[in-house]
């Protein structure tokens, strides 16, 4: 049995995990006997992937049933059609494509949304700013002797 845990990470972000030259992932795999592998950076994304695993064989055999897997797909889909794809349709093909056209998706929904939000948002800020007014107005308008005596009163009845 083995176990594999996936750190997602920004690319950016990838050094605070790996450290320079590698000094967290050595003192893990020295701890603990894991096999750890930071994947490459896919193309026009920009979240690398760090396995931390008990075991090499997993992600081989991952890597290989996703390779296989879409190689039927691709193949099927050729017999279906009756013709061969070409390379612009078979690189949109399979799982390992489904996150970036996952990604793309959620960011044109937000982009979208966008001009939605932005309306609410300066409504919400005019409002704000109505009501600190108000309060910079009352403020303005204290007289201290008037709360002097309300807080004597105040006082007074405890």
């Amino acid at each position: 049995m083995s176990t594999s845990f996936w750190i997602l990470c920004h690319d950016l972000k990838g050094g605070g995990v790996i450290r320079k030259s590698g000094s967290i992932i050595k003192s893990i795999r020295q701890h603990t006997d894991a096999w750890i592998n930071v994947h490459k950076l896919i193309p026009r994304d920009e979240e690398r992937i760090t396995e931390i695993s008990n075991t090499r064989q997993r992600m081989d055999y991952y890597e290989k049933a996703i390779s296989l897997r879409e190689a039927e797909d691709v193949a099927s889909l050729q017999e279906k059609l009756g013709r061969t794809l070409s390379k612009a349709e078979i690189s949109r093909i399979g799982v390992s494509k489904l996150r970036l056209f996952l990604k793309e998706l959620l960011r044109k929904r937000y982009m979208d949304s966008v001009p939605l939000i932005i309306p609410l948002l300066e409504k919400e800020y005019n409002n704000t700013t109505r009501k600190l007014n108000e309060i910079n107005r009352e403020l303005s308008t204290l007289d201290e002797v008037k709360l002097k005596e309300k807080g004597r009163a105040f006082h007074d009845l405890f």
